[in-house]
């Protein structure tokens, strides 16, 4: 009975709490509104520009000359790339490095001769090394024609000769076009931002779990509480469930707002994303009480949270979207994004379940080093 007192006590109070609350839920919810609009062309798909890629032709025989005229003259390969001949490498290269060009394509002047010897040849690609996509179209579409050549070759030599003939490039698209009949496939600024702003807004339940040890442990209301008939189990347990209630509560209201203002959809598994959330709010409270157990300051502790969320949430991509790199693994709120996203579009389940391994081995193992150390500090 006692921890259901102190459950409602704490769950009345923190609600009861309007300005704390405004700005708690408040602040995540202006970031998303402000960051949605002004971020929303950078989620915006643009299109496709074709690619231009050069050429130098040393070819002493036939068979480059073949080849590039295949590929330019394919209806497939024109809607992706235009061949442009070039002079000589130097100045192809040149054209590489200002852009110009995304990569350059040299056939060496002994390229027909190994090619008719069945010696193994290969079409030399230079290019930039920040060609991004368009060095990704160049090399798909050559690789595709090497296996294309190659599968041709092995038929011959198998002397399947109908099917070598039979076997053709011009039987391959180029582009598949598949178009996205269900809106939510398309992630919009505003989608990303309700998701990770909702991570930012539990994140912020590490004050609540900072001013749960601080009040009733660290300071003087502790020591009375200590030294009182009171159950301290089922005190600070109802206390904690009480914190990450509301806590939880906080971000389901941030979850209604994205929805019905700015129409987020949530996806068809609405209760895994509750859940995770849950569990996120149950290790954020862990974390909050863990930094006042070090600094056995209340004051101080709730001075790094102030800093140490708001950067956290930065390098996971809260406020913006990039990528960190290794850094982004060390912020518990990445693992929760990564778990939401990948409910909402469906994807892999490895993820979701890496996301509620993660969250809840954090919360064991920072849950268990605070019972400890709050055990040595009663003694």
């Amino acid at each position: 009975m006692q921890f259901f007192n102190i459950l409602v006590f704490t769950i009345r109070r923190l609600l009861g709490d309007t300005k704390n609350n405004l700005i708690k839920i408040g602040m995540p919810i202006l970031l998303m509104s402000i960051l949605g609009s002004a971020l929303s062309s950078a989620f915006e798909a643009d299109d496709y520009d074709i690619t231009y890629v050069g050429y130098v032709n040393d070819d002493e025989g036939e068979t480059a000359e073949s080849i590039l005229e295949m590929l330019s003259e394919d209806s497939t390969i024109e809607n992706l790339i235009e061949f442009k001949e070039v002079n000589t490498l130097a100045e192809g290269q040149d054209l590489v490095r200002e852009n110009e060009l995304s990569a350059i394509l040299f056939f060496g002047e002994d390229f027909s001769k190994n090619y008719n010897s069945e010696e193994e040849v290969s079409i030399e690609v230079y290019s930039s090394e920040y060609s991004g996509t368009s060095m990704i179209v160049v090399k798909n579409v050559l690789d595709s024609y090497a296996n294309i050549v190659n599968a041709v070759n092995t038929l011959a030599d198998a002397e399947q000769y109908e099917i070598a003939n039979n076997f053709s490039y011009e039987e391959f698209e180029g582009i598949n076009e598949k178009p996205l009949n269900n809106t939510n496939d398309v992630t919009s600024a505003i989608d990303y931002f309700a998701v990770t702003m909702l991570v930012f807004v539990l994140f912020y339940g590490t004050q609540y779990g900072c001013e749960c040890i601080g009040e009733d442990y660290i300071g003087n209301i502790g020591k009375r509480i200590m030294s009182s008939p009171v159950k301290l189990s089922s005190y600070f347990a109802g206390k904690v469930t009480g914190v990450c209630i509301v806590n939880f509560i906080q971000g389901i209201v941030l979850m209604l707002v994205a929805t019905y203002g700015y129409g987020v959809s949530w996806g068809s598994n609405l209760t895994i994303i509750l859940l995770l959330a849950f569990c996120f709010s149950v290790l954020v409270t862990s974390i909050g009480a863990f930094i006042c157990m070090i600094t056995k300051d209340a004051s101080k502790a709730s001075s790094i949270l102030t800093i140490l969320v708001p950067a956290l949430t930065f390098i996971s991509g809260g406020f913006t979207k990039f990528d960190s790199g290794l850094i982004k693994y060390i912020s518990p709120g990445y693992y929760v994004q990564n778990g939401i996203f990948s409910v909402i579009y469906n994807g892999s389940k490895t993820h979701i379940l890496n996301s509620f391994a993660v969250v809840l081995g954090l919360t064991l193992v920072i849950g268990f080093i605070t019972v400890m150390m709050g055990r040595r500090m009663a003694k």
